[in-house]
């Protein structure tokens, strides 16, 4: 996993994995026995998605799961999910960047709408977000060189 983040809604606080590549988002907490309380895993889908599949066939416990907009606010919560259950969060225009895992019985009291404030990783002292910045523009500035290399 990338690294760790906090997850805290208005009296909760959750220490999650976070996961954010092809493998992350999709191996998930499958055959995991179980985690401990107030533990899961953050998947940052990268933006706002208005439909998730979330694959329950190797889970080895029941969870909850909270599904998060871009601007932070909770937009659907599953609770008491089971192994082998067929999930999925259909936005009906709503989107969700986030959701998380954690154990059955966590997200008693969270609702839709609930404000969630998400503190995500850090790269070498840059956050996520301006690693990615950074990263498209080194990604232009390079193709800038190459065009300009080209025509000499």
């Amino acid at each position: 996993m990338a690294g760790q983040a906090i997850v805290m809604t208005d009296n909760k606080t959750w220490i999650c994995e976070y996961a954010s590549t092809w493998d992350e988002l999709s191996s998930g907490l499958s055959n995991i026995e179980s985690i401990p309380e107030y533990t899961g895993i953050l998947f940052d889908m990268g933006s706002d998605q208005y439909e998730i599949t979330i694959n329950m066939e190797s889970m080895l416990f029941n969870i909850d799961i909270l599904f998060i907009g871009s601007e932070g606010g909770v937009v659907g919560v599953l609770r008491d999910v089971a192994p082998g259950d067929n999930v999925s969060y259909e936005g009906d225009g709503v989107g969700c960047r986030f959701f998380m895992e954690v154990n059955a019985g966590e997200l008693d009291g969270v609702l839709a709408g609930d404000i969630v404030t998400i503190q995500i990783p850090e790269i070498g002292g840059v956050s996520l977000n301006d690693f990615v910045m950074l990263m498209v523009v080194a990604g232009f500035t390079g193709t800038m060189v190459k065009t300009v290399l080209k025509k000499e």
